[in-house]
């Protein structure tokens, strides 16, 4: 959806692009009113999502999951060192059979070949799990430093400028759909930048799309 306006800027809208250049048959898309859909928007983040209740339920879902992604690797890598203890049997037998004489090298080549591949490529998978494994236990997240980082921006979403807002809430905000039944959010847990890291990703991105008559 783009923003528009009637009445000479008068009244501003979110529309479906193909909507609001090929007309109402192009698309059945709604029309709604900025000020309504932000406003409502603006609440619900406000009442439902950024309340020290649903934040705690968030924190204590991400920590468990990444628990879980740490278990399912090292689960992982116990299956990687089986697998690789048989393709190293199957290969151990199959070059015993070859000194003795009792099989050919044509013969055997290419079950070899094939074996060797599978055993590199499991090698391959065992480091790269051994790295992920061996950088330690995934942190976890504060609870009272996510509210605390939270109840700090909220005034963002009540004091500042439009681009202000539409910086903070792009932080965790990752969709807003609006259906005849509604509207909904997805969106992320809104994380505090940590004092003693820098990163590229912490300097938010600006939108250039549309023209001066578009919001």
């Amino acid at each position: 959806m783009i923003g528009t306006a009637a009445k000479s800027g008068k009244y501003l809208y979110y529309e479906c692009d193909a909507r609001f250049k090929k007309g109402k048959d192009s698309c059945v898309g709604l029309r709604v009113r900025k000020d309504m859909v932000e406003k409502f928007a603006l609440e619900k983040i406000k009442e439902d999502i950024l309340t020290k209740e649903n934040l705690t339920k968030l924190v204590s879902l991400v920590n468990n999951e990444l628990l879980n992604t740490y278990s399912h690797r090292e689960k992982q890598l116990d299956d990687t060192e089986k697998n690789l203890a048989q393709i190293s049997g199957k290969l151990t037998k199959l070059y015993a059979a070859l000194e003795s004489g009792k099989l050919e090298m044509d013969d055997l080549a290419p079950r070899i070949k094939e074996l060797r591949a599978q055993q590199n490529e499991l090698q391959q998978q065992r480091n790269s799990l051994l790295s992920k494994i061996e950088s330690g236990n995934p942190e976890q997240l504060d609870t009272n430093e996510v509210v605390s980082y939270v109840n700090e921006l909220e005034q963002v979403l009540g004091e500042a400028s439009f681009l202000q807002q539409k910086s903070f809430l792009r932080t965790f905000v990752k969709r807003v759909e609006i259906n005849p039944k509604g509207l909904a959010l997805e969106y992320t847990i809104p994380l505090p930048v940590k004092k003693n890291r820098t990163s590229v990703m912490e300097v938010l991105n600006t939108d250039k799309v549309g023209s001066g008559g578009w919001i």
